[in-house]
């Protein structure tokens, strides 16, 4: 989610990309296409201990380099978007019919 500032110079949550004021200007940081198991984190705004759960469960795409976590932006992405798409037809599915 992006920020956006208010007329106070307080930024307003609307993306996952960072957006930060430097001396009147904004500037915005988007996350690696690789990502460690803490950016990803923030980027998934969860906690660590939940996303290394996630990870070693097998829940969440990633790969691990030697003792470390690794994410790839684009597939965290898509599996977010995936989960999205199955909450959606979950829902409907448990809707009765008239």
């Amino acid at each position: 989610m992006s920020k956006e500032f208010d007329n106070y110079g307080y930024y307003l949550l609307l993306s996952n990309r960072e957006v930060t004021k430097q001396e009147g200007t904004l500037m915005v940081n988007t996350p690696p296409e690789i990502m460690t198991i803490s950016e990803t984190a923030e980027y998934l705004r969860i906690s660590l201990s939940s996303l290394y759960k996630l990870a070693q469960d097998g829940r969440i795409p990633c790969q691990k380099v030697g003792r470390h976590w690794r994410f790839r932006k684009a597939s965290i992405d898509r599996w977010l978007e995936q989960n999205l798409q199955s909450r959606k037809s979950e829902k409907l599915s448990e809707e009765p019919t008239a």
